[in-house]
């Protein structure tokens, strides 16, 4: 009997950087795995295992996109109709409820959930969501101090919210960055006081225990937040590559069990050098730069995490 031969035991992932006779062999860097030139429809554990994706079921045939999973199983997604846009409850056996209809058509949508709502902005319509149902995101009067501020009479429509604990809210459309004004008062917002101005259009907003990632389409930047000001932040440039519209995922990765030490939780996104891991402090790892080159032009992306593992898709 012929004894079987080991091929190889793991992979250390993709690299379609180098030329592939110059990748990474099992027997070149013992217990690191090899390298791929290219995998298709399989799934790399966090040992460096493979094995097939799992499979894919149709539920509901139609144009979806902007999927947002909340709190619990409250799943969210908006549905392209011949006539307009609607947001619609995803339900645990795939079957779809309405929420809201006439929405603007093809555009993307923010989520943000808080406290149990979900709050939403496309850009051109925004409300939350309670118990299922739709709500007007009206804006509320100032109760406090006098003084000498202008408030909004509605909530700024955005392409990004973000929230951070402690009550503060963070949206972004266009260039423009603002905060609301009170903690945990969602329709009070002084666009004088709690103002943000980018080069270019913010494609990702991302929250942090110490403060926030923000993109334009140039550059990508963090903003600490300071003890001395509700408005107060510190901003330094991370990366000088871009955040990919549309990559950040909502989920949170916990870098110890992506082969991190360092304690605590990092965002994931997608820019044009690859898949980042943003932490505390304004700390950004490359996980995949000198392992994947992205085609040039790519200027929107998808990050889904399961379980530790990264998915990335971007065109």
């Amino acid at each position: 009997m012929v004894a079987p031969v080991t091929v190889y035991s793991s992979t250390s992932g993709l690299n379609t950087v180098l030329d592939p006779e110059r990748l990474v062999s099992g027997g070149e860097s013992p217990g690191s795995g090899i390298e791929l030139a290219e995998a298709v429809n399989v799934a790399i554990d966090e040992r460096g295992l493979i094995g097939l994706r799992k499979g894919a079921e149709l539920l509901q045939a139609g144009k979806f996109h902007s999927l947002f999973c909340g709190t619990g199983s409250d799943c969210y997604v908006v549905h392209e109709r011949t006539s307009d846009a609607a947001i619609m409850r995803v339900a645990e056996d795939g079957s779809l409820k309405g929420v809201r209809s006439g929405l603007d058509k093809n555009r993307r949508m923010a989520w943000c959930a808080v406290n149990g709502d979900i709050f939403y902005s496309n850009g051109v319509q925004n409300g939350f969501i309670r118990d299922g149902r739709s709500n007007p995101w009206r804006a509320t009067p100032y109760k406090g101090p006098t003084a000498d501020w202008h408030f909004e009479g509605r909530v700024p429509l955005a392409s990004h919210i973000a929230f951070r604990p402690g009550g503060q809210m963070i949206l972004a459309d266009g260039p423009a960055v603002w905060i609301n004004h009170e903690p945990f008062q969602f329709g009070l917002w002084s666009k004088a006081q709690g103002y943000i101005g980018f080069d270019s259009d913010v494609t990702m907003l991302a929250v942090v225990r110490d403060g926030f990632f923000a993109s334009d389409r140039f550059r990508t930047w963090f903003f600490a937040k300071l003890d001395s000001g509700w408005y107060h932040y510190r901003q330094s440039l991370v990366d000088t590559a871009p955040v990919l519209f549309g990559s950040l995922a909502y989920d949170t990765v916990s870098l110890t069990e992506v082969g991190f030490e360092q304690l605590g939780f990092a965002c994931v996104w997608a820019t044009t050098e690859g898949i980042v891991l943003g932490a505390d402090g304004g700390t950004i790892v490359k996980v995949s730069k000198g392992k994947v080159a992205y085609p040039d032009g790519r200027t929107t992306g998808a990050c889904v995490v399961n379980d530790n593992i990264i998915y990335n898709y971007s065109r």
